[in-house]
């Protein structure tokens, strides 16, 4: 914006320096001639006001362009809802932008005419005949288009860095692919499941959607990282472990996943250390989890980390009499690569997952990955997770990269309207 800025007050200064030596010029050899000073200021002001109000009637025309060009950007992401994105320009806009292209046309012709239309006639007549002597103008002039030159220079490599940047941000490996998987929300507690009707449904489901013909393995899971799913304060646990001491305890978060056994093989998400998540991870057996690197090297830095334990709070142990969020202790069975979870310019963030079905979860997202296509396992989502009476899901059922595209919407529409 400033860089804009000073390109505008140099193009003004710049035209008004030269307007004002050329009027002078040509005033003299008018005025020399006999033509009276109204005739000149007239013709001066039409000279001014042609250029200025078709500048205007331009400048409209590329606004209803450019608005076009943002409704295209913005209704081509792939959304899975109907979004109002139809901008329009206001009428009160464009007479706003005619009254200014009016106004800075009468200012800038009216100016310099009022000022060449009594003109030194000895002086203007010698400039004419052998060019303007040196009144430090058109040195001033050229250091004002030398800058106008330097800002624009600098003005678009800016530009061309940014749009490379937020091309980046969205193409940027977030260490998960998304490929052929769709996604649906259901709320186990809608249908006054408990944690074990609950386990039950979800191992069902999973089963009923695997054995379709269109769909390679289906899992579930309490969130779906890097959706809008995300935002749940549920999901942030704190970590005791021995010997280790947050280094900010307002900042130093972990967060958490309970998903199904494969969930993480069905993302791509690489398992670099020990095991991953398996079937024999149910209730009554120990309660395992996978942390990431980052999580593995904050507690436990220079250390192998398999084998070793953390304490978390969590829901209760599935079959037991207990009501509120229980702390248990988790023994350490696999170390997964990092990635991103929340955003594409997350930090390094310490994050675990547990298996759903020793920490259980009443709110879950079942995800599909389809043999071929994720659109076609849509409908199928649609048949088998069912709502119960009143139920509002987080998300309908859809495909993964549209609910990224929901949490990464600033970047693909900039991105698309300066490509653009």
């Amino acid at each position: 914006a400033g860089l804009i800025l000073l390109i505008a007050c140099a193009n003004v200064a710049t035209l008004f320096l030269t307007r004002a030596a050329d009027r002078r010029r040509e005033m003299a050899v008018r005025v020399s001639l006999g033509a009276s000073r109204r005739r000149l200021v007239t013709m001066f002001l039409a000279e001014g006001l042609i250029p200025g109000l078709g500048a205007g009637v331009v400048g409209v025309g590329v606004a209803v362009l450019i608005n076009r060009a943002i409704n295209e950007a913005v209704l081509s992401i792939p959304f899975g809802i109907p979004l109002p994105a139809n901008f329009e320009v206001d009428g009160w806009v464009v007479l706003l932008a005619f009254l200014l292209s009016l106004l800075a046309s009468l200012v800038f012709g009216l100016v310099p005419a009022l000022e060449g239309s009594r003109p030194d006639l000895v002086r203007g007549l010698k400039d004419v005949v052998g060019g303007p002597r040196g009144d430090g103008r058109p040195g001033l002039r050229g250091a004002l288009v030398g800058a106008q030159c330097a800002a624009a220079v600098i003005l678009l490599i800016s530009a061309s860095l940014f749009v490379r940047s937020l091309g980046n941000a969205v193409e940027l490996d977030l260490g998960m692919d998304p490929d052929r998987i769709a996604i649906a929300t259901k709320k186990l507690d809608a249908e006054g499941f408990g944690p074990e009707e609950g386990m039950q449904y979800i191992r069902d489901l999973t089963a009923k959607l695997s054995a379709d013909p269109a769909v390679e393995v289906a899992h579930a899971s309490q969130t779906m990282e890097l959706t809008l799913l995300t935002i749940d304060l549920t999901l942030m646990r704190d970590v005791d472990v021995a010997g280790y001491t947050p280094r900010d305890p307002e900042a130093d978060f972990f967060w958490r996943n309970a998903v199904t056994p494969g969930y993480l093989e069905m993302l791509g998400v690489p398992v670099v250390r020990g095991r991953s998540l398996e079937e024999s991870d149910v209730e009554g057996a120990p309660l395992v989890a996978v942390v990431n690197e980052t999580f593995a090297e904050r507690v436990w830095p220079g250390q192998d980390p398999i084998g070793r334990t953390f304490v978390s709070s969590g829901q209760p142990t599935p079959g037991s009499d207990d009501v509120d969020e229980v702390t248990r202790t988790f023994q350490v069975v696999g170390v997964a690569e990092d990635g991103k979870y929340f955003d594409f310019d997350d930090g390094a963030l310490a994050y675990f997952w547990t298996s759903i079905y020793q920490d259980y979860s009443s709110r879950i997202v079942v995800s599909a990955r389809g043999v071929r296509t994720a659109e076609e396992l849509i409908p199928l989502l649609r048949e088998n997770v069912r709502l119960a009476s009143g139920e509002v899901q987080l998300a309908a059922p859809g495909t993964l990269d549209q609910q990224r595209s929901y949490q990464f919407i600033h970047l693909t529409l900039a991105s698309r309207i300066l490509r653009w």
